[in-house]
């Protein structure tokens, strides 16, 4: 929930491609986590699920700290 938040502060500083980024990053992350993790399919899907949405927060929070210390320098 809090990458969901944090992507639309994203969009509303007109960051509609670091967020189309950080879609793509948290989506291969899910994806490499499913792959590579374990044989049980729901430990594999859980773990995958967190992988990907720990991916998308950090993505989205870089973003949305570089989008607001370009609006002002002494952020």
């Amino acid at each position: 929930m809090m990458a969901l938040a944090i992507a639309q502060a994203v969009i509303a500083l007109n960051g509609h491609k670091h967020v189309a980024i950080g879609w793509s990053l948290a989506f291969l992350a899910y994806i490499l986590t499913v792959w590579l993790v374990s044989d049980d399919l729901f430990l594999r899907v859980e773990l995958a699920l967190v992988s990907s949405s720990v991916v998308g927060l950090i993505s989205f929070a870089t973003s949305l700290r570089t989008k607001l210390r370009s609006l002002s320098p002494t952020l």
